[in-house]
């Protein structure tokens, strides 16, 4: 895209205020300048989006995506495979206003080969990516070796990182967790993980190792402001406040919490934690967000009120100090020097609360996606790529190996 991307005449919601009548200027994958919409006229080669006083928040994070995740394959899938359902996952991610998503490879033939097709559709699709191989079992410390050099790889490259990940705490040998724990440190890497799903895996994995799943991760320095836990379902008071204590981003996923064991994360409800919503294979992030509120009503019938200041942090605060640190800008915000990961929602602020029109935009159409400065999605319609062929092709997948 030659020339400036130029946001006309939005609504601006950014860190807890709400700026009517804005201009952003977009260059070089950054936000350049923000300004009154009067100031900052459309110049000849402007890409100029119309926003009309339509709302333009940060991108949205998606913690734990499981991009190829086909629930019930009989066997693994082929790289070609899990990259055309991730495709089709990523394309729709990206129509919902998702601008990075954070994944674990799974259940593959070549792990090596699968994880660069990731990487290879995000890219082509414009997805901001941070993805690992899901290391587990017997292969365990040789699949960390290939996230390892995908790290080294991607360090540098502005759209996608390799991260360290292993499948969960359960499986995990004590080998495997020296050697993410030494690497993470040396590579600036991610470690993505999953805790305790149910309260019997916890316990089997205590009987297994005698010291609960915090506890040990703590004890190999795999927690920190770079890691990511999923699940984090059966832990108790005391490691939820260890996690928050080690900055810890846990990904909620509050439709798998419903569906599940009927319970959520404690950090949720408290105000040290960093949180950010989580697909987890199961519906896209405006239906993780109804289940939340649905606990959320539960959790106050009960005496535990949902506080309104945490709307903010599990909508997008939780995980900019996390990818301030991966990809070293600013995220989560817009603002100068700031990563562009814009999103325009079809809706128009009527009221001056900022936590309540953040809460409605995710109930809003989206009409433009931005990744990195790039237009990915202009008024609900995928740009660059027809979305119906990679939709029939990961269902064509599926079929054959369901």
């Amino acid at each position: 895209m030659e020339g400036r991307l130029l946001v006309k005449d939005c609504t601006l919601l950014d860190r807890g205020a709400l700026h009517p009548h804005r201009a952003v200027v977009v260059e070089a994958g950054m936000v350049a300048r923000i300004s009154p919409d009067a100031d900052e006229p459309v110049r000849p080669g402007d890409w100029a989006i119309e926003a009309g006083g339509r709302l333009l928040v940060p991108g949205r994070v998606d913690g734990h995506a499981r991009l190829g995740h086909v629930s019930g394959a009989r066997r693994a899938l082929t790289p070609a495979e899990s990259s055309a359902v991730a495709a089709a996952a990523i394309a729709l991610a990206l129509r919902g206003g998702v601008t990075t998503v954070l994944d674990q490879v799974e259940n593959v033939d070549d792990g090596e080969a699968a994880l660069e097709g990731r990487f290879r559709v995000a890219r082509a699709l414009g997805m901001r990516l941070v993805a690992s191989l899901a290391a587990e079992g017997r292969h365990g410390i040789a699949t960390h070796e290939l996230n390892a050099d995908a790290a080294r790889t991607t360090a540098d490259d502005p759209l996608v990182r390799a991260g360290l990940g292993f499948a969960n705490c359960l499986t995990a040998s004590d080998e495997l967790l020296r050697a993410v724990g030494r690497d993470a440190e040396a590579l600036r890497a991610a470690v993505h993980c999953r805790l305790a799903e149910t309260d019997a895996e916890l316990a089997e994995h205590f009987e297994q190792h005698r010291v609960r799943m915090v506890e040990r991760l703590d004890r190999h320095a795999l927690l920190g402001p770079t890691t990511v836990a999923a699940h984090a379902r059966a832990v108790d008071g005391a490691e939820a406040e260890r996690l928050a204590e080690t900055s810890v981003l846990v990904a909620w996923s509050p439709l798998a919490d419903l569906l599940g064991e009927q319970h959520g994360f404690e950090s949720v409800w408290q105000q040290a934690h960093r949180v950010v919503l989580a697909s987890s294979g199961v519906g896209d992030l405006r239906e993780q967000w109804t289940a939340g509120r649905i606990l959320a009503h539960r959790a106050a019938r009960i005496g535990r009120l949902w506080a309104r200041e945490r709307v903010p942090e599990v909508l997008g605060d939780g995980p900019a100090g996390f990818l301030d640190r991966i990809f070293r800008r600013t995220a989560g915000r817009i603002a100068p020097g700031a990563m562009a990961d814009l999103v325009l929602v079809d809706l128009f602020p009527d009221r001056e609360d900022p936590v309540e029109v953040l809460a409605a935009s995710m109930r809003a159409s989206v009409a433009w996606t931005v990744v990195n400065g790039r237009v990915v999605v202009r008024e609900g319609q995928l740009l660059g790529t027809e979305l119906l062929p990679l939709l029939a092709e990961a269902a064509a997948v599926r079929r054959a190996v369901t």
